[in-house]
């Protein structure tokens, strides 16, 4: 437990910046998240989105088309949550917490000796890695309004660590 213990206080760490707030930082939900969640709403309710189309593989928004795993997973937040700006946003800011751990684990798989002594102490770079992660300030923002690229950014990260350890091929396929 005490080897896990830095990078639990990070994703904590980085859990609290992306989570405080959440419904009213930004400060007004954009086009694109009230698209999200009256089309996750909607199909909470109906099974339909806001076009009448039963559970569709892409959803037509404001003119434009949109990727349905969000839409789908923000249903979960949605129905714990009501349709609020906290839970339409609550996905993109687990996906930015969830991508702390996953860069530790992608980066300790891609470089598993480096390290550095600080006082007889020998400090992993995989730990620098999701601290930087964890406070930077791209990603912080990309983790707060519910944007698709931040959630894929974080499967990206999984999938990449799941194909190196490939006893894990089926998971980096998803």
């Amino acid at each position: 437990m005490r080897k896990w213990l830095p990078l639990i206080l990070i994703t904590l760490l980085a859990g609290l910046l992306r989570f405080w707030n959440l419904g009213s930082m930004p400060p007004s939900a954009n086009w694109d998240e009230i698209s999200h969640g009256y089309n996750a709403y909607s199909l909470l309710q109906t099974g339909q989105d806001e076009w009448g189309k039963s559970f569709p593989l892409i959803f037509r928004a404001f003119g434009d088309y949109k990727l349905p795993l969000y839409i789908y997973l923000t249903i979960i937040p949605v129905f714990l949550f009501g349709l609020n700006v906290f839970a339409v946003r609550f996905v993109s800011a687990l996906a930015g917490t969830l991508a702390i751990p996953g860069i530790y684990f992608l980066y300790t798989t891609l470089f598993p000796h480096q390290t550095i002594t600080v006082r007889d102490r020998k400090i992993n770079f995989g730990l620098i890695a999701a601290f930087v992660l964890a406070v930077l300030p791209w990603h912080f923002f990309l983790s707060r309004p519910a944007l698709e690229a931040n959630l894929a950014l974080t499967l990206i990260i999984y999938g990449a660590y799941f194909l190196l350890k490939s006893r894990y091929l089926p998971a980096s396929i998803l």
